[in-house]
């Protein structure tokens, strides 16, 4: 980028370099500079998970853009015709025409009270609407999160996935709003002004111009320590934020084994490191910045009245354009401000856009075959390694029995649990065959497999609500039928209790019940289960045997329990 060091190299060079030479060299290094903009933008354009980021962001704030973008048209429109109304007033007073200087008095009061009340207006209903498009923009940015294979979802950290949401997605919403409603205004605006001014002031109006849009390049010189000192913040405030997260996630066992010291002294080492490295060079940065701009705009002013009193003093300007001048000055500034606000918040929109992309990779696939009745279920050859290197399941071929009980079982580490995770299509990467009805499961549509299957995990899910909420857990079904699941597996009495969060005061086995009523519920046509009899005492162990023994449709599950592994119509022993 260029930068001071170009000036300096062309300017004093000790070879004698010309002032045009100097010129030269830096016009080269700008425009190289303004190419890898836009190839960086091109770039950024093609990419798919960018565009599907714009097209959600679009999609949430387009009408608070309007409303805002309206906002300022009309303030600023106002403005400057005002402007232009008080330099005729001013003619008109100076040259004793009263009548004519109240009508422009009238005009200029109008336009003051249609800058007031309808900007109001709008900014109002461009609050609601921003608020509104707020939540919408999380909901897609979430749905995105939960529509990312199983693989990809476990990978990211819960704090670090929670900061992206909660902070970036709020900051990338709120700069995506302005920057769109600059967008609209400013064409707009300057386009008006240039219309009222060329006509009055000619090359004047090319000249304030051109004094207002130099500020707009300080940012695009700090452009890259910018987008580098924003990256590393959010870089630094994540791994903070994680850290503090798992502090209060396990305070007990922090304080049982003593560990409060070292937590805090790694925390205390982070926030040190983001304050002597980062935040001082961020400060300075936005300081030198600040600075810049301000003394530019001091300069700036100093210039443009020097050459309004030469043009005043040599007769080509009058009172009236002198002071329509000045209120078009003021209105140069602001849309010169925005496009300044947006030429500095470009590196930011970059980060955030680049953070928030993780929810968006690794989609899972929502097309694929639909399955209908399920006869079938063949294990050919599969083996599976969840680091690459590492087989869990090596040529592993069995076949399940369709109608009856199925058993895995074999040592801890053999890929009992890896075996279901397959089957329900968690993770892709597999080699060999898994075959429903023939057909190879990667060619099925994913969700469509699923809704063919019920999954009790080792450790139920339950969410803050009652144990009917629960059970029912958004599946359109009357709470009859829900209390009828309830009783089968006999805690319909615990229907209304809360349980969730900390309010949750059941045992493992009411607990891996209210999994088991979730799932007959589906009303699927194959039950997994891993490892249901984890964490249960033997009067829960003593009815879970009951219920597998009675269970009459197609059951695979993952035990190590001798009792258990009787009560299975077929054996499948998973092996290294």
């Amino acid at each position: 980028m260029p930068d001071a060091r170009l000036w300096q190299s062309g300017l004093h060079n000790g070879a004698g370099a010309s002032w045009s030479s100097a010129m030269t060299a830096y016009w080269k290094r700008w425009m190289r500079f303004a190419g890898s903009c836009r190839m960086e933008g091109w770039l950024m354009y093609k990419n798919r998970i960018y565009r599907q980021i714009a097209a959600d962001c679009t999609k949430a704030y387009w009408s608070s853009i309007l409303f805002y973008a309206l906002q300022l048209i009309v303030s600023q429109v106002a403005v400057a015709y005002s402007a232009r109304m008080l330099g005729v007033f001013s003619a008109d007073i100076l040259n004793n025409e009263m009548q004519k200087g109240l009508g422009c008095l009238w005009q200029i009061l109008i336009c003051v009270a249609i800058s007031v009340t309808l900007p109001l207006a709008c900014s109002t209903m461009g609050e609601l609407l921003m608020f509104r498009a707020s939540l919408n923009h999380e909901r897609a940015v979430l749905n995105r999160y939960l529509n990312k294979t199983y693989a990809a979802a476990v990978g990211l950290r819960g704090s670090d996935a929670q900061f992206r949401l909660e902070e970036d997605q709020i900051q990338l919403g709120g700069y995506w709003n302005t920057t769109g409603m600059y967008l609209i205004s400013v064409p707009i605006v300057v386009t008006y002004l240039l219309w009222q001014m060329v006509p009055v002031m000619g090359w004047f109006t090319l000249f304030v111009a051109a004094v207002c849009c130099v500020r707009i390049f300080v940012p695009i010189f700090f452009r890259k320590k910018t987008e580098e000192y924003d990256r590393l913040e959010r870089e630094s405030r994540t791994k903070m934020r994680n850290l503090e997260q798992e502090m209060l996630e396990k305070p007990v066992e922090l304080c049982l084994y003593g560990l409060q010291n070292d937590e805090l002294a790694r925390l205390k080492c982070l926030q040190k490191d983001y304050l002597e490295t980062l935040f001082v060079k961020k400060a300075k940065l936005e300081t030198w910045q600040k600075n810049i701009l301000g003394g530019m705009d001091s300069f700036c002013m100093l210039v443009l009245l020097a050459v309004a009193a030469i043009a005043i003093s040599s007769g080509k300007m009058g009172v009236e354009s002198v002071t329509a001048m000045i209120g078009f000055y003021y209105v140069f500034q602001t849309e010169a401000g925005y496009v300044l606000e947006i030429v500095k918040q470009l590196p930011i929109c970059k980060n955030l856009v680049q953070r928030i992309s993780v929810f968006y990779e690794a989609q899972e696939r929502t097309d694929g075959e639909t399955v209908g009745e399920v006869t079938s279920i063949t294990f050919r050859n599969v083996t599976f390694s969840y680091d690459g290197k590492n087989d869990i399941l090596k040529n592993c071929s069995e076949q399940i029995a369709m109608h009856e009980k199925n058993v895995i079982c074999g040592e801890n580490g053999t890929g009992k649990s890896t075996l279901l995770k397959l089957l329900l299509g968690l993770y892709p990467g597999y080699q060999g065959e898994i075959l429903i009805n023939g057909k190879e499961l990667g060619s099925l549509n994913p969700a469509k497999w699923r809704e063919k299957c019920a999954f009790v995990e080792q450790v139920p899910f339950l969410f803050e609500g009652t144990v009917r909420e629960n059970v029912k857990l958004g599946q359109e079904v009357s709470e009859k039928k829900v209390d009828q699941v309830l009783e089968r597996v006999g805690i319909v009495h615990l229907a209304d209790r809360r349980v969730g969060g900390e309010k949750s005061e059941l045992s493992g086995g009411e607990c891996q019940k209210i999994a088991i009523a979730r799932a007959l519920l589906r009303n699927a046509e194959v039950l997994i289960l891993d490892e249901p009899t984890n964490h249960l005492d033997e009067a829960a162990k003593q009815w879970l045997m009951d219920f597998v023994r009675n269970f009459d449709q197609t059951m695979i599950y993952v035990s190590h329990e001798e009792s258990m592994i009787q009560l299975a119509d077929r054996k499948i022993a998973v092996q290294r």
